[in-house]
C-alpha cells in the first residue's frame, strides 16, 4: 500500500486501485513491449488523473475550514474524506471542484497537443487516454447518480428534505446507463452502473417515512 503527502494531505493508494486501472487500460489484450508501454502510460495516466481530481475535492474542503483531509485511492476511484459536516452551499462547491479540475486537466492536455502536435503512435495513444480520463469519465461522474459527485451535487442542491427525490433520479439514471451500456457490450459499465442502481434502491427502501423529513 502506497502512502505519501500531497499539497499537504495523506494520501493512500490502494493495490486494488492499480488492478482496476490495469483493468480499465486493457491489460488482458496486451501484446508485446509496445503493448506493455501503452499499459504502464494508461495507469499512470489514471493515477495522476484521480489523484488531482481528488486534490479538487480535498483543496476546496480546505478552503471551507477542514484542516483533516486524507485522500484515499482505491479499485473504482477515489475519495477525499473530510472531518466537517458542511452546509448545503459548501458540499455542492466541494462536490463540483474535483469534476472541475478534471476539466482542467483534460483542457491542458487538449491545448499543450494543439501547441505541440506529436505523431508518435504512443503519445497519439496517450493523449487520447488523457482526455477520455479526464472529459469522458468526468462526464459520466456528473451524472445524477450517488455516490458521484453529479448524485451529490443533486443532493445538495434538493437539500436533505428532498433525499428521497435524489434517490429515485439516481437509481433511474444508473439502471439507464447500465441498460444503454449493454447495447454496446460495455460490461464493466453495466456492472458498474448496475451496483449503483441497486445501491440507491436499496437506501430508498431501508428508510422509514420519518428518516425522510430529518435535516
Amino acid at each position: 500500500m502506497l502512502r505519501f503527502q500531497f499539497f499537504g494531505f495523506p494520501v493512500e493508494v490502494q493495490w486494488h486501485f492499480w488492478l482496476m486501472a490495469a483493468i480499465f487500460s486493457g491489460v488482458g489484450s496486451v501484446e508485446g513491449v509496445e503493448g506493455l508501454q501503452l499499459l504502464v502510460i494508461s495507469v499512470a495516466i489514471i493515477f495522476v488523473s484521480i489523484l488531482i481530481h481528488e486534490l479538487g475535492h480535498a483543496l476546496a474542503m480546505r478552503k471551507f475550514h477542514d484542516r483533516r483531509v486524507t485522500i484515499t485511492l482505491y479499485s473504482f476511484g477515489g475519495f477525499a474524506q473530510g472531518s466537517l459536516r458542511q452546509p448545503r452551499m459548501s458540499s455542492l462547491i466541494i462536490s463540483a471542484a474535483g469534476p472541475a479540475f478534471s476539466l482542467a486537466l483534460g483542457l491542458l492536455g487538449w491545448l499543450v497537443d494543439r501547441a505541440f502536435p506529436v505523431n508518435h503512435w504512443l503519445a497519439v495513444e496517450a493523449v487520447d487516454v488523457w482526455l477520455w480520463v479526464n472529459f469522458g469519465w468526468t462526464i459520466l461522474n456528473l451524472l445524477p447518480v450517488l455516490p458521484l459527485d453529479g448524485g451529490h451535487i443533486l443532493e445538495a442542491a434538493l437539500g436533505p428534505f428532498r433525499l428521497r427525490a435524489t434517490l429515485i433520479v439516481s437509481a433511474i439514471t444508473a439502471a439507464g446507463v447500465a441498460a444503454f451500456a449493454a447495447t454496446t457490450g460495455r460490461w464493466i459499465t453495466v456492472i458498474f452502473f448496475a451496483m449503483l442502481a441497486v445501491q440507491s434502491w436499496q437506501q430508498l427502501n431501508n428508510k422509514s417515512p420519518s428518516d425522510w423529513m430529518r435535516p
